[in-house]
């Protein structure tokens, strides 16, 4: 009994482990689609970072070993989902697409404005033939976070992946928010087609309250929809009632918690060459103490 006890314990460690090491040696994908452009793209730019204290602090290095980065490859959340639209046949388009938001959110938004089906299995987001294949498994990427506007952040209305980002301007004058002021902005114009800009709201927690409250719609045992909202995940309301909100006794932002600070300054590109090192850099590794996906 303890065997197979320990068993059932280590397969699904070593799964999770098995999967993050092919990931992270997976190359990032390069696609681009009216709204959104892959993080290979970015990395081209922002990786070969350092700090004063010669540490590597690549965008792309750290970023790609998180849970952002593998929202949509994650096994365990893929498995649970296709449980319940197994489970319940006559919403399944309702869950995948509700599941797909913050899980897939560049092909959500994108096939959103295309007018095309947003769809996780069958011929949707996880199969290599959809159109959206590459912004599906891009996970919670670069110019999705970034192109986040300051728009009703912390606030309801942006609750449950209702993240505001502007659709409707074309490249390069799509506009991709960043903490410092002041910066070059012809590469980034030319090489992916974004116009970089100040934005203090990438330092905001409400930015990540956007994806981190959800509410999800409960089901009768008939698989009929009731009429409540069921508060499914409140880490950004948990926080904002807690001694780390802004207005509380020890103030410290998600972004401060979960991403570690640079040390001293950095040049936050490779190029061109007369880019300056600056401070304050947080590092994009998204740490956690979530043991869940170890279990």
């Amino acid at each position: 009994m303890l065997l197979k006890r320990s068993f059932a314990l280590v397969v699904p460690i070593l799964l999770l482990v098995f999967v993050g090491f092919v990931f992270a040696e997976e190359p990032l994908t390069e696609f681009t689609s009216a709204d959104f452009s892959g993080s290979g793209n970015c990395a081209t730019c922002h990786s070969n970072l350092t700090d004063s204290a010669s540490n590597d602090v690549s965008i792309d290095t750290d970023w790609r070993a998180t849970m952002m980065a593998n929202a949509a490859k994650d096994p365990l959340w893929q498995a649970k989902v296709e449980s319940e639209v197994i489970r319940n046949p006559s919403i399944g388009p309702a869950i995948e697409a509700k599941c797909a938001t913050c899980r897939m959110p560049m092909a959500h938004t994108q096939a959103g404005v295309n007018g095309t089906p947003i769809s996780i299995f069958g011929s949707g987001f996880l199969s290599p033939t959809n159109a959206l294949h590459d912004a599906a498994m891009d996970g919670v990427s670069c110019t999705l976070c970034h192109q986040i506007a300051d728009q009703n952040l912390g606030q309801p209305a942006t609750f449950s992946g209702h993240f505001p980002i502007d659709t409707s301007t074309n490249a390069p004058d799509r506009l991709i928010y960043g903490q410092y002021d002041g910066g070059l902005q012809n590469p980034m114009r030319f090489s992916v087609g974004y116009t970089p800009v100040h934005g203090s709201q990438i330092e905001d927690s409400g930015l990540c309250g956007t994806c981190h409250t959800l509410y999800t719609t409960p089901v009768d045992s008939n698989s009929n929809p009731l009429a409540i909202d069921f508060p499914e995940q409140m880490t950004y309301l948990e926080w904002e009632n807690s001694a780390y909100d802004d207005a509380g006794s020890t103030p410290a932002s998600c972004q401060e918690c979960h991403m570690r600070p640079a040390t001293g300054l950095v040049r936050i590109s490779n190029t061109p060459p007369n880019v300056l090192p600056l401070p304050n850099f947080r590092r994009h590794d998204v740490v956690g103490a979530n043991t869940f996906m170890l279990k």
